[in-house]
């Protein structure tokens, strides 16, 4: 009875030092400089714990790279955590996975790249950390059931459509250091009610807010000194702007209601087309950039003054 207790205690033994070798063995990774990148996921999907060490001749190395298409297309991912080791996740790294629900990023994250989540539909909710600095182009987009979004503290831009088509996102927190908030940055986010922009933020981008068609009210700092073409454009529900700066760049159509000339092309392609019509009551008389949109609230259909 002792020898066979003592046979299983050591099959146990042996099977828990094989776990991390089995774990690491889902991974093609590159080493450079002491730092491990993972290349591509190849195990079977699931809820996924990425390592925050691998053993590489008898040297354990931090993971601080999620490299390019690393998890791209994995549709049996449903979820997923970042250690804290790692500090960039690269272009594409979990583009269209379609199952992942859940992400979880680390404390030590600095960079998130362009495509990173595009098209993760079914992600519900995503707190970016407050060690990030920058969310890269359509980080975000076409995650349609993402609801809620909080932006760390340290993140001083939102990239090009970086949220765009998030069509059931209905909470938003942005943090305090936000200065720029990209062109198509939420773009038809079309349940978005409310948007409070932190007092740090300096430009609004082209089409930044366009056709978020629930969006109620809108609160513009005065530090706000660039109000790109068409920003809130297309937001017919809108009944309260409220505006104590001086946007001593605003551009054309920044509020108009009424319908523009469908785009062409999706937020993926930038700067390819261009809308056309009648300025009517849609810009700001000439000369009065400054003061215009101080508590401004729309009558009716397009721009009133």
């Amino acid at each position: 009875m002792k020898a066979t207790a003592r046979l299983g205690l050591l099959w146990s033994l042996l099977a828990m030092l094989a776990l991390p070798v089995v774990a690491q063995a889902q991974y093609d990774y590159t080493t450079n400089g002491g730092a491990i990148m993972i290349v591509k996921y190849l195990g079977p999907g699931g809820s996924v714990s990425l390592p925050g060490t691998m053993n590489v001749a008898s040297n354990d190395l931090p993971v601080t790279d999620i490299g390019a298409g690393a998890f791209e297309g994995c549709a049996g991912l449903t979820g997923v955590t970042i250690p804290d080791s790692v500090t960039n996740i690269g272009y594409k790294a979990f583009m269209g996975c379609t199952s992942l629900s859940s992400v979880t990023l680390g404390n030590r994250l600095i960079r998130i790249g362009d495509w990173a989540f595009w098209g993760c539909t079914r992600l519900t909710g995503v707190t970016i950390p407050d060690s990030v600095t920058s969310i890269a182009d359509l980080a975000f987009a076409h995650c349609s059931t993402l609801t809620s979004v909080r932006i760390g503290s340290r993140v001083t831009s939102i990239g090009v459509g970086a949220f765009s088509s998030c069509i059931s996102l209905t909470g938003l927190t942005m943090g305090s250091r936000v200065a720029s908030i990209g062109n198509w940055a939420f773009y038809n986010c079309s349940s978005l009610t409310g948007v409070t922009i932190p007092d740090s933020v300096t430009r609004i981008g082209y089409k930044a807010f366009l056709n978020c068609g629930s969006l109620t009210a809108v609160t513009i700092p005065s530090t706000v000194i660039s109000i790109g073409d068409w920003a809130f454009s297309r937001c017919t529900q809108l009944t309260s702007v409220h505006f104590n700066g001086a946007a001593s760049s605003l551009g054309k159509f920044v509020f108009y209601d009424d319908p523009i000339r469908p785009e062409s092309s999706s937020p993926s392609v930038l700067g390819n087309s261009e809308e056309t019509g009648s300025d009517r009551a849609s810009e700001l008389p000439p000369g009065q950039a400054r003061q215009s949109l101080h508590n401004w609230k729309p009558k009716g259909r397009g721009l009133r003054w």
